[in-house]
């Protein structure tokens, strides 16, 4: 669960740096958190 955690925080991260979408911080936020 750790390693998928950060692949889509990794992923989320680049998504976000190449347009800004707050919503996509919120959404990965929300993943982590859950785990």
């Amino acid at each position: 669960m750790e390693l998928m955690s950060l692949i889509i925080f990794a992923g989320a991260l680049a998504l976000n740096a190449g347009t800004p979408g707050p919503s996509i911080a919120a959404l990965v936020s929300r993943v982590i958190t859950n785990g």
